[in-house]
């Protein structure tokens, strides 16, 4: 979907400022969020332009938006610098089912859209990371870092080569064959995440 066909209410014409922010983000958060902020009391707080904060006593959810994508993540609290994206998380916990509903693929750009489908994931699997269950996170940050070095030897093979054809083409078996293409090689990844 290209960034023209992204509705917008307003007569303002489309800015990069408008991409970032928009007057209605708070309100569409509360609603797509409603009843996870009566269940766990969130409190809804805006400490910089353009970040919202939904905070709970056990966990925090951040919510950015920028050039149409809505990014919601996990922090463990409100002073946390680190964060976890909830569809990233959702993927490390479930791998083997996606999440789906109706028509999201065609309005995947809209704001609504985006923040009923966090909404959804974190009611239907993640509700236990509102109360504070954090046991995943050591695993987590293990495949993270495990995936931005595979990530980073798989951009290095080529843009022909069948596994860098599988990563950009989003066939997910991209990985196991970089690890057994490393194996089978005896090559050495860098210990640590995307070379830094």
């Amino acid at each position: 979907m290209s960034i023209t066909n992204i509705r917008f209410d307003t007569d303002k014409p489309l800015t990069m400022d408008l991409l970032r922010d928009y007057a209605s983000f708070k309100d569409e958060i509360t609603y797509a969020f409603k009843d996870l902020i009566e269940e766990f009391n969130l409190k809804l707080l805006e400490p910089y332009e353009g970040t919202i904060l939904l905070n709970g006593t056990k966990c925090t959810l951040k919510f950015s938006y920028d050039r149409g994508d809505i990014g919601c993540a996990f922090k463990q609290h409100i002073e946390a610098n680190n964060q976890y994206m909830v569809s990233s998380v959702y993927k490390f916990l479930y791998p083997e089912q996606v999440y789906t509903e109706g028509n999201e693929q065609e309005n995947a750009w809209d704001s609504k859209v985006q923040l009923s489908r966090y909404s959804k994931i974190i009611n239907a699997k993640l509700k236990n990371i509102l109360n504070g269950d954090f046991s995943w996170i050591n695993e987590y940050l293990k495949k993270d870092k495990r995936n931005g070095q595979l990530s980073l030897f798989v951009l290095g093979l080529g843009s022909e080569h069948p596994i860098t054809k599988k990563f950009f083409g989003g066939d997910r078996s991209w990985e196991s064959d970089a690890e057994q293409y490393i194996a089978l090689n005896n090559i050495i990844l860098p210990d640590n995440k995307w070379n830094n």
